[in-house]
C-alpha cells in the first residue's frame, strides 16, 4: 500500500489558502495554525496510507533547534512513520529536539508516541500563570536527535509579567540543590529583594540570591544604569537609577564578584559546559516578535547549541510549557538575542 508524506511550510503572514491548501485541514489544526502567530515557524504535516490519514501541526520559535508536533488528528497508528519523516527534516535543518504535545487524557496517542522513541518530559512545577487547572496541563514528550543528554531542570512558568528574573534564578538554584522552594511565594519574595520596579537587574538578582546564601558572579558590560523599559516615565527612571546605585553599593559590601565585560555567548556556553548555570538577559524580539527585556536560565550545551528554560509562554499563540522547557537555541541566535539594547548582562551560578 502506497504511503504519501508531505510537509508544508506556512510562513508568518500567510494563510493555509495562500500556500495552496494542498489538503483539507481538520478544524482543530486549522484553528491552531491560525493562532500560531508571532515569530513561530510553522509547518503542517500529512501522512496518508490508503484511506488512512494523519495530520499534525508543527512549530518552533525562531532561532531554536527544536520542533513541536501538536494537534495530532487522524490515524494514531501512522504516528511513528510521520515522526520519522519529521525527525529527518528537523535534523537536516540542524535541529536536535523533536517534541510532541498531547492533551492530558490522550492515552492512546501517548502510547503511540512512546512506542516511536519519545520519552516523557518531567511534569512542570507550574505550567501557566494562575488560575490554571491541572487537568488542562498538556503532556510533553521529546525525541533526542543525536547522542546528547542534557538533564532536565524543573519548569516553572512565571506568574506575573515582570518576574522572569526571580523565576529564572529560582529555577537555577533549585536545580543546584541550593534552594528547595520553587513556588509563587518564593518568586515574589525574590522579586521584592531584586526589583528595580518592576523588572529586575543583575545586581538585584545577585543580592537576592546572596540573602539566601547563594553565591554568584555578575557580568555586565557597562557601569551605566540599566533601563529595562523602552520609554519609562521620569519618576520611574529616577527610581530605577537610584535603586541600581544602591544595589551596586550593596553588592560591593557583600563581596559579590562583578566583572565589567561583555558576557559573550561563547564564553557563557563554555562556563555552562563546565557545570555553571547562567541567568541571561535577552531581548524577546527574535523568539516572540515583541521587543522586551527578559531573563532566561541557560543550563546545558550540546555542540553549538545552548539549552534554556524560558519562564514565559505566549499562550494566546498556542504555546505551552512544552515549548519553553528544555529549549535548545542555536548559539548564533543566542548571541543575536543576548542583551537589551547596548546592555549585556548575566549572573553566573556554579555547581556545588
Amino acid at each position: 500500500m502506497s504511503v504519501t508524506y508531505r510537509s508544508v511550510s506556512v510562513p508568518q503572514g500567510s494563510t493555509w489558502e495562500q500556500v495552496g491548501a494542498p489538503f483539507v485541514l481538520p478544524e482543530g489544526v486549522a484553528a491552531a495554525l491560525a493562532a500560531a502567530g508571532g515569530a513561530l515557524v510553522r509547518t503542517v504535516y500529512q501522512l496518508t496510507e490508503g484511506d488512512r490519514e494523519l495530520i499534525a501541526l508543527g512549530y518552533h520559535r525562531a532561532g531554536t533547534a527544536q520542533q513541536k508536533l501538536t494537534e495530532l488528528t487522524g490515524a494514531v497508528e501512522l504516528f511513528g512513520e510521520l515522526a520519522e519523516h519529521a525527525a529527518e527534516e528537523l535534523a537536516v535543518e540542524g535541529g536536535i529536539s523533536l517534541k510532541v504535545e498531547l492533551p492530558a487524557d490522550a492515552t492512546a496517542w501517548a502510547e503511540a508516541v512512546s512506542a516511536a522513541g519519545f520519552v516523557a518530559l518531567a511534569a512542570p512545577v507550574s505550567a501557566a500563570a494562575p488560575p490554571v487547572s491541572a487537568d488542562v496541563v498538556p503532556l510533553g514528550f521529546v525525541r533526542r536527535l543525536g547522542d546528547w543528554d542534557v538533564p532536565e531542570l524543573p519548569y516553572f512558568r512565571q506568574t506575573t509579567d515582570f518576574t522572569c528574573g526571580p523565576v529564572s534564578a529560582l529555577t537555577a538554584t533549585n536545580a543546584l540543590g541550593l534552594t528547595p522552594a520553587l513556588d509563587p511565594a518564593s518568586e515574589m519574595e525574590l522579586w521584592r529583594r531584586a526589583t528595580i520596579v518592576p523588572a529586575c537587574d543583575a545586581y538585584g538578582l545577585a543580592i537576592g540570591l546572596a540573602d539566601q546564601g547563594v553565591a554568584s558572579t555578575v557580568i555586565v558590560n557597562t557601569a551605566e544604569p540599566l533601563q529595562l523599559e523602552e520609554k519609562p516615565e521620569a519618576w520611574r527612571q529616577d527610581l530605577s537609577e537610584r535603586t541600581q546605585a544602591e544595589f551596586k553599593a550593596r553588592a560591593e559590601e557583600l563581596g559579590i564578584p562583578v566583572l565589567n565585560a561583555d558576557p559573550g555567548i561563547a564564553e557563557l556556553l563554555a562556563l555552562v559546559a563546565d557545570g555553571a548555570i547562567v541567568l541571561l538577559l535577552i531581548d524577546q524580539l527574535l523568539m516572540h516578535a515583541d521587543a522586551c527585556a527578559h531573563w532566561v536560565t541557560l543550563h546545558g550545551v550540546v555542540g553549538n547549541i545552548g539549552f534554556i528554560e524560558d519562564p514565559w509562554t505566549d499562550s494566546e499563540l498556542g504555546e505551552t510549557w512544552v515549548d519553553a522547557h528544555q529549549q535548545p537555541v542555536h548559539a548564533e541566535a543566542l548571541a543575536k538575542m543576548s542583551g537589551w539594547g547596548e546592555y549585556r548582562s548575566a549572573v553566573v551560578l556554579g555547581r556545588s
